[in-house]
């Protein structure tokens, strides 16, 4: 069976009321190891798994997207976290009718919010300064040696360096479709500041079709300070708004 045949196979699956989603497997992922060991993934995964390739991988199976007959010809895209990233590069290649990015951020360079994220945590958890990563060093080297398997933080060198220097306000200022841009306000995996940021650049650059909710209080998952989920809560507002942007054009008033 062809790797295109496979993919039709999964698309056929209900999501939201009104939706369906497209889900994207790669055979050559193996995210994680009997023994939860990371280096029992192969060398050749490591080498590919970049955002920059699963954002390719996505338009390769739009691409045969024409010839499915359920398809109406609209296409919306949601992603979280690291797949709000891939989520961004795809729609700034792609033509979407409307994207919906969680727990982003966005306004500052993925390496920038790494290195905050990496210092605050061990931070509070009592490491002493003296003994902090010099994070700035690792991604010099990682500049330097950007084909590398080599490992670093759980990822390759490879994925690293396709991400550490990239901005994904920049991905999203290259599309015209209706955004919602959602942050956890108590999030500590992205920086907040992260996603406001990104709200004042598309500003900046004349956009007008970013919509933005700060949900106070929730962590990068949608969880409340009690530890309660709020991410069924999350998604069917989400869906509402998609919903109310459907066919109606994102330029400026």
């Amino acid at each position: 069976m062809r790797a295109g045949q496979r993919q039709r196979q999964r698309r056929n699956r209900a999501g939201p009321r009104g939706f369906r989603w497209l889900r994207r497997r790669d055979p050559r992922e193996i995210w994680v190891s009997p023994a939860g060991d990371p280096k029992a993934c192969s060398e050749a995964f490591y080498r590919h798994s970049t955002n920059s390739q699963r954002a390719e991988d996505y338009l390769l199976v739009v691409e045969e997207l024409d010839d499915i007959a359920w398809w109406d010809g609209r296409l919306f895209v949601f992603g979280g976290s690291e797949g709000a990233e891939v989520a961004a590069r795809f729609i700034a290649a792609h033509p979407v009718d409307a994207a919906i990015l969680m727990s982003l951020g966005g306004g500052r360079t993925f390496g920038e919010d790494v290195r905050e994220v990496m210092l605050d945590d061990m931070k509070r958890s009592g490491v002493p300064a003296e003994q902090l990563p010099d994070i700035d060093l690792a991604f010099q080297n990682i500049r330097e040696n950007p084909k590398s398997a080599e490992i670093w933080g759980g990822s390759s060198f490879v994925y690293w360096a396709d991400s550490i220097d990239r901005r994904a306000a920049d991905f999203m200022m290259e599309s015209d479709a209706p955004m919602l841009l959602i942050q956890g306000g108590a999030d500590r995996s992205v920086p907040v500041a992260s996603a406001r940021l990104t709200v004042a650049l598309l500003e900046q650059s004349g956009k007008c079709n970013l919509t933005y909710w700060e949900e106070a209080g929730l962590d990068h998952g949608m969880v409340d300070g009690t530890g309660t989920s709020r991410l069924a809560d999350i998604l069917e507002l989400s869906r509402h708004w998609l919903l109310t942007r459907t066919g109606r054009p994102s330029a400026c008033p």
